[in-house]
């Protein structure tokens, strides 16, 4: 009985110390990863120098002025727009569509000779 006990004392601790092993003892202050899609571009991104610290804030900078150049853009659209009659708009639209299809279909183009060249 002695050794039954001694037993499941002995499984009791060394569970115990597996689970007080594996716990982290405290908590990450940011993320050891990086975030999704956070890549820095050149210059920057072939700095070597750079603390992960610096990375994201010029990551948090170049996003912030991308979003801006990007309202900058809606909206010069849609003033422009406002300029044109509906013919206009129409002829508008079916050039963006073509050029949309063509960007499509040379995509899948150079998708078809990627593939191809890599059976080769």
């Amino acid at each position: 009985m002695r050794r039954i006990n001694l037993m499941l004392l002995g499984i009791l601790v060394c569970t115990l110390a597996l689970f007080a092993h594996a716990a982290p003892t405290t908590k990450p202050s940011s993320p050891t990863t990086k975030p999704a899609g956070m890549r820095l571009f050149a210059p920057y991104s072939k700095m070597n120098s750079l603390t992960d610290d610096e990375k994201e804030k010029i990551h948090e900078i170049h996003r912030k002025y991308l979003d801006d150049l990007r309202d900058l853009e809606r909206k010069q659209t849609d003033e422009i727009a406002a300029l044109l009659t509906e013919d206009q708009k129409k002829e508008l639209r079916e050039i963006e569509d073509k050029t949309a299809a063509d960007n499509k279909a040379r995509a899948g183009a150079k998708k078809d000779a990627a593939m191809s060249d890599g059976e080769k």
